[in-house]
């Protein structure tokens, strides 16, 4: 994170952080049914671990009278993983069960 002063009362920020995630280990290898949920869960063994970079480009104004801050930010995400619905349904005591199968692009 940088800062820089423009005036007393006027200040700018400029941040950029990277981030990954690896998958869980239900979102490789599920493969039955999640109780809590009520839903069929399968895995994908091949999901990549998921990629974000941020940026951030904030305003500060602090005075006697009034503080304001504005904050603008820009997320990109690679290999995002998640839950996608499917088209599948199970019937389990004569009531639908959601198949959920995990992604990523």
């Amino acid at each position: 994170m940088a800062d820089w002063a423009l005036t007393k009362q006027h200040q700018l920020s400029l941040g950029f952080t990277h981030s990954e995630r690896a998958p869980q280990i239900q979102e490789l290898f599920a493969n039955g049914f999640h109780f809590a949920t009520r839903s069929y869960e399968i895995g994908k063994a091949n999901l990549h671990k998921e990629l974000s970079n941020n940026l951030d480009l904030g305003y500060h104004f602090n005075a006697d009278w009034m503080t304001a801050e504005f904050t603008l930010f820009h997320n990109w995400v690679d290999n995002y993983i998640y839950q996608q619905r499917s088209s599948d349904q199970l019937f389990n005591l004569k009531r639908a069960v959601e198949t959920l199968k995990f992604r990523s692009p």
